[in-house]
């Protein structure tokens, strides 16, 4: 995978309050990997939204107070096809010296979320519009510290055929 990466972005020590626009500007894709590690604070909940469009999203978070890493795909995008496919999905994961890690892997149809180390895994498949690629770090009800973030655009695996 290390050999897919591209373009690179890193954050460090930022306090994450409500929406952030820390990566408005500094990145976007329909492929990316992603780690990150936060410092628990006041939030109840805090995380990513990913595949971001004008009006669809991917949650990647944690709840503090149920002390579970989730996957919200409620709005990522095309949810209509089945009742049972929109809803938030997840793992118990306890935090670790008050933090918590992520591991993350978007693509064009999935979400995978590996959590302290890959203790924690969810694998979601999501349906987004093409252009939606935006992503946002957020926090709900208080703060959370981000105390390191690193983004990478992914390459293509799929390599032309020589003929």
């Amino acid at each position: 995978m290390r050999k897919l990466r591209d373009e690179h972005y890193r954050l460090q020590n930022q306090n994450i309050a409500g929406d952030s626009a820390l990566l408005a500007d500094l990145v976007a894709g329909d492929t990316l990997e992603i780690q990150a590690e936060f410092r628990l604070g006041s939030a109840t909940e805090f995380g990513f939204k990913v595949r971001r469009g004008p009006s669809e999203e991917t949650l990647v978070g944690y709840d503090v107070n149920s002390k579970q890493m989730f996957v919200d795909r409620t709005r990522s995008g095309r949810v209509d096809f089945s009742s049972d496919f929109p809803g938030r999905h997840t793992a118990s994961r306890s935090p670790q010296n008050d933090k918590v890690s992520f591991h993350i892997f978007v693509d064009r149809c999935s979400v995978e979320v590996f959590g302290n180390d890959g203790q924690t895994v969810l694998t979601e498949l999501i349906f987004p519009d093409p252009n939606s690629q935006g992503i946002q770090l957020y926090s709900r009800n208080g703060n959370a510290k981000l105390v390191s973030l690193d983004i990478w655009k992914l390459r293509s695996a799929w390599q032309p055929m020589n003929n």
